[in-house]
Protein backbone atom coordinates (compact mmCIF):
# COMPACT_ATOMS: atom_id res chain seq x y z
CA UNK A 1 0.00 0.00 0.00
CA UNK A 2 1.04 3.61 -0.49
CA UNK A 3 1.32 6.05 2.41
CA UNK A 4 -2.04 7.55 1.41
CA UNK A 5 -3.67 4.11 1.43
CA UNK A 6 -2.13 3.33 4.83
CA UNK A 7 -3.41 6.66 6.17
CA UNK A 8 -6.92 5.89 4.99
CA UNK A 9 -6.78 2.35 6.41
CA UNK A 10 -5.42 3.43 9.81
CA UNK A 11 -7.90 6.31 10.09
CA UNK A 12 -10.75 3.89 9.34
CA UNK A 13 -9.44 1.55 12.07
CA UNK A 14 -9.39 4.42 14.56
CA UNK A 15 -12.86 5.57 13.55
CA UNK A 16 -14.24 2.18 14.61
CA UNK A 17 -13.06 2.68 18.20
CA UNK A 18 -15.78 3.75 20.59
CA UNK A 19 -15.07 6.73 22.88
CA UNK A 20 -14.81 4.25 25.77
CA UNK A 21 -12.30 2.11 23.87
CA UNK A 22 -10.22 5.17 22.98
CA UNK A 23 -10.26 6.33 26.59
CA UNK A 24 -9.20 2.86 27.77
CA UNK A 25 -6.38 2.73 25.20
CA UNK A 26 -5.19 6.18 26.27
CA UNK A 27 -5.13 5.13 29.90
CA UNK A 28 -3.29 1.87 29.16
CA UNK A 29 -0.73 3.54 26.89
CA UNK A 30 -0.08 6.22 29.51
CA UNK A 31 0.42 3.43 32.06
CA UNK A 32 3.04 1.92 29.75
CA UNK A 33 4.69 5.33 29.34
CA UNK A 34 4.86 5.72 33.11
CA UNK A 35 6.80 2.45 33.27
CA UNK A 36 9.35 3.63 30.70
CA UNK A 37 12.65 4.43 32.48
CA UNK A 38 13.61 7.09 29.93
CA UNK A 39 10.42 9.03 30.61
CA UNK A 40 10.59 8.41 34.36
CA UNK A 41 13.99 10.08 34.59
CA UNK A 42 13.34 12.87 32.08
CA UNK A 43 13.02 16.29 33.67
CA UNK A 44 11.63 17.70 30.42
CA UNK A 45 9.54 15.95 27.77
CA UNK A 46 7.80 17.10 24.61
CA UNK A 47 4.29 15.82 24.09
CA UNK A 48 1.10 16.71 22.25
CA UNK A 49 -2.55 17.41 22.94
CA UNK A 50 -4.83 14.79 21.42
CA UNK A 51 -6.85 15.75 18.40
CA UNK A 52 -9.79 13.80 17.04
CA UNK A 53 -9.14 10.09 17.54
CA UNK A 54 -5.55 10.40 18.82
CA UNK A 55 -4.33 8.77 22.00
CA UNK A 56 -4.79 11.25 24.85
CA UNK A 57 -1.83 11.93 27.13
CA UNK A 58 -4.00 13.56 29.81
CA UNK A 59 -3.47 10.66 32.28
CA UNK A 60 0.28 11.16 31.88
CA UNK A 61 0.05 14.91 32.50
CA UNK A 62 -2.02 14.19 35.62
CA UNK A 63 0.46 11.59 36.89
CA UNK A 64 3.54 13.78 36.29
CA UNK A 65 2.58 17.35 37.22
CA UNK A 66 6.15 18.28 38.21
CA UNK A 67 7.69 17.30 34.88
CA UNK A 68 8.39 20.12 32.43
CA UNK A 69 6.07 19.47 29.48
CA UNK A 70 6.39 21.07 26.06
CA UNK A 71 3.47 21.24 23.63
CA UNK A 72 3.77 22.26 19.96
CA UNK A 73 2.19 25.13 18.10
CA UNK A 74 2.12 24.89 14.30
CA UNK A 75 3.74 27.78 12.45
CA UNK A 76 2.82 28.82 8.89
CA UNK A 77 6.15 27.54 7.48
CA UNK A 78 5.36 23.98 8.68
CA UNK A 79 7.67 24.38 11.64
CA UNK A 80 6.78 23.75 15.28
CA UNK A 81 7.18 26.24 18.12
CA UNK A 82 7.29 24.58 21.55
CA UNK A 83 5.65 26.07 24.60
CA UNK A 84 5.76 25.10 28.24
CA UNK A 85 2.49 23.44 29.20
CA UNK A 86 0.53 23.10 32.42
CA UNK A 87 -2.89 21.48 32.53
CA UNK A 88 -5.49 24.21 32.39
CA UNK A 89 -3.40 26.59 30.25
CA UNK A 90 -5.35 28.60 27.69
CA UNK A 91 -5.43 26.89 24.30
CA UNK A 92 -6.79 27.76 20.87
CA UNK A 93 -7.55 25.53 17.88
CA UNK A 94 -5.22 25.91 14.91
CA UNK A 95 -6.53 25.84 11.29
CA UNK A 96 -6.83 22.01 11.47
CA UNK A 97 -8.74 22.22 14.77
CA UNK A 98 -5.81 20.93 16.84
CA UNK A 99 -5.64 22.54 20.31
CA UNK A 100 -2.38 24.37 20.85
CA UNK A 101 -0.83 26.98 23.15
CA UNK A 102 -1.45 30.63 22.52
CA UNK A 103 1.42 32.46 20.77
CA UNK A 104 1.96 34.42 24.01
CA UNK A 105 2.51 31.25 26.10
CA UNK A 106 6.09 30.82 27.43
CA UNK A 107 8.39 29.24 24.87
CA UNK A 108 10.39 26.12 25.67
CA UNK A 109 13.72 25.19 24.08
CA UNK A 110 12.99 21.73 22.57
CA UNK A 111 16.68 20.86 22.85
CA UNK A 112 16.19 20.55 26.62
CA UNK A 113 13.79 17.62 26.27
CA UNK A 114 15.10 14.14 26.98
CA UNK A 115 12.00 12.49 25.46
CA UNK A 116 9.68 13.37 22.59
CA UNK A 117 6.24 11.72 22.58
CA UNK A 118 5.23 11.73 18.94
CA UNK A 119 1.65 11.26 17.70
CA UNK A 120 1.23 8.83 14.81
CA UNK A 121 -1.42 7.10 12.77
CA UNK A 122 0.80 4.03 12.73
CA UNK A 123 4.34 2.70 12.92
CA UNK A 124 6.18 -0.32 11.65
CA UNK A 125 8.65 -2.65 13.33
CA UNK A 126 11.55 -0.59 11.92
CA UNK A 127 10.37 2.54 13.73
CA UNK A 128 8.98 4.24 10.62
CA UNK A 129 6.13 6.51 11.66
CA UNK A 130 3.16 7.44 9.55
CA UNK A 131 1.74 10.86 10.39
CA UNK A 132 -0.97 12.90 8.75
CA UNK A 133 1.25 13.95 5.85
CA UNK A 134 1.87 17.61 6.67
CA UNK A 135 5.57 17.10 7.51
CA UNK A 136 5.75 19.09 10.76
CA UNK A 137 7.46 16.32 12.72
CA UNK A 138 9.59 15.27 9.72
CA UNK A 139 11.10 18.77 9.75
CA UNK A 140 11.37 18.98 13.53
CA UNK A 141 12.75 15.60 14.65
CA UNK A 142 16.18 15.83 12.95
CA UNK A 143 16.86 19.07 14.88
CA UNK A 144 16.62 17.66 18.43
CA UNK A 145 18.51 14.96 20.31
CA UNK A 146 15.70 13.65 22.57
CA UNK A 147 14.58 10.02 22.57
CA UNK A 148 11.75 9.61 20.03
CA UNK A 149 8.74 7.60 21.26
CA UNK A 150 5.75 7.00 19.00
CA UNK A 151 2.41 6.62 20.81
CA UNK A 152 -0.02 4.24 19.08
CA UNK A 153 -2.48 1.41 19.80
CA UNK A 154 -1.34 -2.17 19.12
CA UNK A 155 -3.59 -2.34 16.07
CA UNK A 156 -1.58 0.49 14.44
CA UNK A 157 1.75 -1.35 14.70
CA UNK A 158 2.23 -2.96 11.28
CA UNK A 159 5.03 -5.07 9.79
CA UNK A 160 6.29 -2.47 7.28
CA UNK A 161 5.29 0.97 6.00
CA UNK A 162 6.57 2.79 2.93
CA UNK A 163 9.62 4.91 3.78
CA UNK A 164 10.76 8.21 2.28
CA UNK A 165 14.27 9.66 2.69
CA UNK A 166 13.01 12.33 5.11
CA UNK A 167 11.30 9.86 7.49
CA UNK A 168 12.98 9.89 10.90
CA UNK A 169 12.68 6.52 12.65
CA UNK A 170 11.30 6.33 16.15
CA UNK A 171 13.53 4.80 18.81
CA UNK A 172 10.61 3.37 20.78
CA UNK A 173 7.00 2.58 20.08
CA UNK A 174 4.63 2.56 23.03
CA UNK A 175 1.31 0.72 22.79
CA UNK A 176 -1.22 -0.40 25.37
CA UNK A 177 0.51 -3.77 25.77
CA UNK A 178 4.21 -3.13 25.24
CA UNK A 179 7.18 -0.91 24.68
CA UNK A 180 9.02 -1.78 21.47
CA UNK A 181 12.66 -0.69 21.37
CA UNK A 182 13.98 -0.16 17.87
Amino acid sequence: MTKQEWRRHLKEQRARLSPEQLQGLSYDICRQLLSCPALQTAACALAYLAFGREISLEPLFLACPDKIWGIPRCLPDRQLAWHRYHRGDALAPNPWGIPEPLPTAPLLDPGLAECILVPALGCDHFGIRLGYGQGFYDRFLPQVPGLRLAVIPDQALVPQLPRDPWDVPMQMIVTESRIVRI
